[in-house]
């Protein structure tokens, strides 16, 4: 068991400090839970003694460094109940220069209380096992500390402290010098086994106390090492798409999903997408991509379906010549484009408006071998209300893939929210109040089918 204290008791003899001193040549261990195999094995273990276990967390509540804590929450009125963290170091006591750690009182205690946040330090003279329990007990316990902030706490070994010489059926060889120091006087190569940080005494005055503890610093000859308690916050899943080229290469493109380095690469450069994602062709849903909302990709032009009813009917349609169909005038439109790659991640795309974008300048320029070509017959009906955007009515896909690494069929209809047909589907809604009505692909089927519900 751990050093009972109490306010009635206790004896004041640690020394604290309301700022940390630089440490050169640190090493920092952020810790977010348990670290040690089990008693004796480095690292930390936190309320291994359960007959005395209190409840805590790690937190971003409060912090001395780094952005989080280790949070004990308010203590209960059983006698028994305390907090425990134990550091298992097992190094010579002369190889110490000091122990630190910080520590905050929580809303659940005052400044008097400081005395219960307290550090243990058990240590064994040359002749004892390195592992034993321990042979002289020293507690460490704060002077003082503030109720807005952090106080450091700090062991310096040679300096003196009470201490508790260990008794009954294996005593320590010696009595315990008040200077943890001085114990390599009485016999060579004492060691330190393990430091102790406790909040709670085992009796009826720490109820309802709580607190934090951070930024514990091990400063040895051999090395100084500083332990940041944090919340365990999981890193942020990983993209489901490739950010460039590089993420695509050696092997890569299975991460995402991609049959091929090509395919992979093809997805950065056009947006053109053929894995399956929940039931949806990726190609079909990322050709809307550069469709954008009806035609953000051609933001700067006309399809030629819109061009042919604007210049045959050039007045009542765009009456301010802006290129862009009046507010309310409903557009009927068509055009065909060709999107064709190969294995090498070479690829080329005549959008069908007299634009060519690509690797190469035609198809002719691909790798025959591992060819594959998306013809698309696009059609669409609403109006664009004086901009580049089709904000209403439907659109019509067909396209036939052919080649190396697809022969596939699709058909789309995707219907806005002002058509009759638009239903409301969020599992296959499309820039916000647009949706899928007809998703199909050769072998699939149509992948937007009515829900029967059994009453």
């Amino acid at each position: 068991m751990h050093t009972a204290l109490s306010k009635g008791s206790v004896v004041i003899l640690g020394t604290a400090m309301f700022f940390v001193a630089s440490v050169a040549s640190a090493s920092t261990v952020v810790v977010t839970g348990n670290t040690s195999a089990g008693e004796n094995q480095p690292g930390w273990l936190f309320n291994r003694d359960t007959t005395t276990a209190s409840p805590y967390e790690f937190t971003t509540a409060a912090h001395s460094i780094g952005s989080g804590s280790l949070y004990v929450l308010p203590i209960a009125t059983t006698s028994s109940n305390k907090f425990i963290a134990e550091d298992f170091i097992n190094a010579p006591v002369a190889d110490f220069n000091s122990i630190s750690y910080d520590f905050e009182v929580g809303a659940g205690g005052d400044s008097a209380d400081s005395v219960y946040f307290y550090m243990n330090v058990y240590a064994n003279f040359g002749v004892s096992d390195d592992l034993k329990f321990y042979d002289c007990r020293y507690s460490v316990v704060p002077t003082f500390s503030t109720t807005t902030g952090f106080t450091t706490v700090t062991f310096d070994p040679t300096k003196p402290y009470s201490v508790t010489t260990r008794g009954g059926t294996t005593p320590s060889p010696f009595p315990c010098p008040a200077i943890p120091a001085d114990m390599d006087t009485l016999s060579a190569s004492s060691t330190i086994r393990m430091v102790a940080l406790n909040v709670g005494d085992t009796s009826d005055n720490d109820a309802g106390l709580d607190g934090y503890l951070d930024n514990v610093v091990v400063n040895r000859a051999s090395g100084t090492g500083v332990y940041d308690f944090e919340r365990d916050v999981p890193p942020p899943p990983p993209s489901p798409n490739p950010a460039n080229k590089d993420d695509c290469k050696n092997g890569g493109y299975k991460i995402y999903g991609f049959k091929t380095q090509g395919l992979c690469i093809q997805y950065l450069n056009t947006g053109k997408d053929s894995r399956l994602s929940v039931g949806i062709p990726g190609l079909i849903k990322n050709l809307l991509s550069w469709l954008g909302g009806g035609l953000s990709q051609l933001a700067s032009t006309i399809v030629p379906g819109q061009q042919k009813q604007i210049q045959k009917n050039i007045n009542s349609i765009d009456s301010d010549g802006n290129n862009y169909p009046d507010v309310g005038k409903i557009v009927t439109g068509k055009y065909v484009s060709i999107y064709a790659y190969d294995a090498q991640d070479q690829w080329y795309w005549d959008l069908g408006d007299g634009r060519i974008n690509g690797t190469v300048g035609s198809i002719a320029e691909l790798d025959q071998a591992t060819l594959t070509a998306c013809k698309y017959q696009v059609q669409y009906r609403g109006a664009f209300d004086n901009n580049p955007f089709l904000d209403s009515g439907w659109i019509l896909n067909d396209i036939n893939c052919k080649g190396y690494d697809d022969n596939s069929t699709y058909n789309y209809l995707i219907v806005h929210e002002t058509d009759p047909r638009y239903r409301g589907n969020l599992d296959f809604a499309v820039w916000g109040t647009w949706e899928y009505k007809v998703l199909t692909q050769s072998g699939f089927g149509n992948f937007v089918r009515p829900e029967h519900h059994i009453e």
